[in-house]
């Protein structure tokens, strides 16, 4: 538990210093740190390994945590200029806008977290383990397209909102023209991810297909949810109450798949 609260705090903060550099439109900066980020993740983590001895996923959440906390001291160095006394005038305003992100972010992990639990509670950990493996190689790919999406659309958004239906045709016909390439290089990526890990998680074809199309879908979904959220404070709430809808419809197709076919991954 204190591994976990002290990983959530590092991993926050990283997240909340690269908004602020992205909201500047620092992106030569955000590169430049975020390769640094990788580099002392990469080399923790392998003094980690060769020095102790058994080795334990601690070394790995240490190495994580040592670059995030890197990552946090070069983008205060950034944006020592913009550190000044707290404003209770200009909080409040944007606090309202925290507010409806943040019970969308609990009910989000909170149905983000059901699958795996029943995984691991009724299958066995094996099946959570590949589970959990397909669930990484598939989505943590294009969750990086989507970083690509939001660094360039979301700060251009945000200054001119007049944009956003044409920002959305745009994407509209993006995705309708590269939607079989993107399933196929999402397929590719996944495999070729589970085949590096080896005898013990199997490429299974329907797998790499459901999953692949599974995290194809939510990136769709997350980059129209993304470009709408900046349009107004109304389209912020529908987007959560929508996203929130699909958990619940989620959990119903679960539980009658469950009852009627049975439980698998």
């Amino acid at each position: 538990l204190i591994m976990a609260l002290v990983y959530g705090i590092c991993f926050g903060g990283r997240q909340l210093f690269d908004s602020f550099i992205r909201g500047l439109h620092e992106f030569k900066f955000q590169a430049a740190a975020r390769l640094f980020e990788s580099f002392i993740i990469l080399f923790a983590f392998a003094a980690l390994f060769l020095y102790f001895t058994p080795h334990h996923y601690e070394h790995y959440a240490f190495a994580l945590m040592a670059g995030y906390s890197f990552f946090i001291i070069l983008c205060l160095w950034r944006l020592k200029s913009y550190l000044v006394p707290f404003d209770h005038t200009a909080f409040s305003p944007q606090f309202s806008f925290a507010k409806i992100y943040f019970v969308g972010a609990l009910l989000a992990i909170l149905f983000g977290s059901l699958d795996k639990i029943v995984i691991g509670k009724y299958l066995s950990f094996q099946d959570l383990g590949i589970y959990g493996a397909y669930m990484a190689a598939s989505l943590n790919f294009t969750s990086q397209l989507n970083t690509i999406f939001g660094n360039v659309f979301s700060p251009m958004l945000s200054k001119d909102v007049s944009n956003t239906p044409l920002m959305l045709k745009k994407i509209d016909r993006v995705f309708t023209l590269f939607f079989i390439p993107l399933l196929f290089l999402v397929m590719s990526v996944t495999a070729a991810i589970l085949w590096l890990l080896g005898r013990e998680y199997p490429i299974t074809l329907s797998y790499v297909f459901s999953f692949s199309l599974l995290a194809l879908f939510t990136m769709i979904f997350s980059v129209h949810a993304m470009v709408v959220a900046v349009y107004s404070k109304e389209t912020l709430k529908m987007t959560t109450w929508v996203g929130n809808g699909l958990n619940l419809l989620f959990v119903g197709l679960f539980v009658a798949a469950v009852y009627w076919v049975g439980l698998s991954i």
